[in-house]
């Protein structure tokens, strides 16, 4: 039973965003839109409410004027009025306010002192259809000045003029967004920190549930249990769920091996019997010899099967006692080559071997050489004419082997499938084999830490890349 790598995508592969990533995100962006709102909202109210206390003010300016004026005088001269305006022009700041009266027309008759005030048009267009004791704003800019101006007809011939500059208007309006941005930033700040921090605890059930399925995947350690609590109620139900299901699993593959062994265990009991009654009657002569010796080659065949089966599924499942020593790889894949000196020269084929005079690793002396001596078979067996070149290197993490052929080739929509068990390329490349032997690789290294590519050559042939790392022996579950 094997666990596909495509059931559980590698974190650096995969292209959608992390949780945590995706949750701050969102609130950033929740509090951006809710804070861009609520800015314009009080950023509207108040300028509506300064500039309507603005109009207040003048208002009660003209209300002022004009009690006083009545107080002074029932039929007030041109001199009554320019007195009256100048005292309320000092009273008020003249580089504030201004105060003036114009005649019917628009045309000035008095007023404060104009000093600061000097583009301010003296002649006023569009005042003859103003009522008598009727209101009207204006809005000038006076070179960058904003001011705020109030027309009231005091009668046919009179009409107050009365003027605030809108600066201590507009550095409200300017002090009020400053504070509400840097408080705003300052929330939006300590609000997604604490959501990070709030998030990242919440979703550590989740991440020690995905480490524990990467182990599996890479290690296949079916004994591994996430730990409990996780810190919150749904990741610790999440977590449960996990360790229950990999409680089912481990007890599901413990049964199908044991079924598998004794079903494998069974068969060999009839098969080395019949193989034994082939085996005698070639050795005594008697009856058919030819049908007695293709007897014991297809219990040999049958046998050899059996035995990949077992181990293919016994180091899927990662229940596979595997040994921990120290040898000289080097040494193995020389003796492994020389080996199979006489099979690649019978074929007229070029043994390449690029060896370190040694290279140490710890792992399964056994498992690593049946690796290399499948390999070797398999460049031999889709070779017919070239060279094979085996190449053994160091690495940051233990050690690299390549077997490289000139032969026929495997197809790139092939590749990921040369791995599958009993999976044969093509039929026309049928030999001897049961398509089982880069399973077996497969399984076993995967078992072991490392991995094994193919990877079909430019110029033809195939370059199969065995990566171990220098401890290979995972603990046995």
């Amino acid at each position: 039973m094997s666990f596909p790598p495509a059931t559980l995508p590698d974190p650096a592969t995969k292209r959608s965003p992390s949780l945590l990533s995706h949750l701050v995100l969102v609130n950033l962006a929740v509090l951006g839109i809710a804070f861009l709102i609520t800015f314009g909202l009080l950023d509207g109210y108040l300028r509506g409410k300064l500039w309507e206390d603005l109009d207040s003010e003048l208002q009660t300016h003209v209300m002022v004027l004009t009690t006083e004026i009545d107080r002074i005088s029932p039929t007030p001269t041109r001199r009554d009025w320019a007195r009256l305006l100048e005292q309320f022009g000092l009273a008020h700041g003249i580089a504030h306010s201004i105060f003036q009266l114009l005649d019917g027309e628009g045309h000035l008759l008095a007023g404060s002192e104009p000093l600061h005030w000097q583009d301010l048009t003296s002649s006023v267009t569009g005042l003859a259809g103003l009522e008598l004791y009727a209101f009207r704003w204006e809005t000038q800019d006076l070179e960058g000045r904003i001011v705020r101006l109030l027309y009231y007809r005091l009668s046919e011939d009179h009409i107050l003029r009365v003027g605030l500059d809108t600066v201590e208007l507009r550095r409200q309006i300017h002090q009020s967004r400053l504070i509400f941005v840097v408080g705003a930033l300052t929330t939006m700040i300590l609000t997604v920190g604490f959501s990070f921090l709030n998030t990242r605890k919440a979703i550590q059930g989740v991440r020690a549930v995905t480490r524990k399925a990467q182990s599996i995947r890479g290690r296949n350690q079916l004994g591994e249990q996430v730990e409990l609590p996780t810190g919150f109620r749904e990741t610790d139900e999440l977590a449960g769920t996990f360790n229950e299901m990999q409680g089912r699993i481990r007890r599901l593959v413990q049964n199908l091996k044991m079924v598998m062994d004794h079903f494998a265990h069974d068969l060999k009991t009839p098969i080395t019997r019949l193989r034994g009654l082939g085996e005698e009657r070639v050795r005594r002569g008697s009856g058919d010899l030819e049908f007695g010796a293709a007897v014991v080659g297809e219990c040999d065949r049958i046998m050899v099967l059996l035995e990949s089966l077992l181990e293919i599924t016994s180091a899927d499942s990662g229940l596979h006692p595997w040994r921990h020593e120290r040898f000289d790889w080097a040494a193995e894949v020389a003796e492994g080559c020389e080996l199979f000196r006489p099979a690649i020269e019978g074929k007229g084929l070029d043994l390449r071997l690029n060896l370190p005079e040694t290279q140490h690793i710890q792992g399964d002396a056994r498992a690593l050489q049946r690796i290399v001596a499948n390999l070797i078979e398999n460049a031999i067996k889709y070779t017919e004419r070239g060279w094979i070149e085996v190449t053994l290197t160091a690495t940051a993490e233990g050690a690299r082997l390549q077997v490289t052929d000139s032969g026929i080739g495997i197809a790139e929509t092939d590749v990921d499938r040369v791995f599958e068990p009993f999976f044969r390329v093509d039929q026309s490349r049928s030999g001897g084999g049961h398509g089982l032997g880069l399973s077996y690789c497969k399984a076993v290294l995967q078992a072991m830490g490392g991995q094994i590519r193919c990877e079909p050559q430019p110029e033809g042939g195939t370059r199969f890349t065995v990566e171990v790392p220098s401890h290979t022996a995972p603990k046995s579950p």
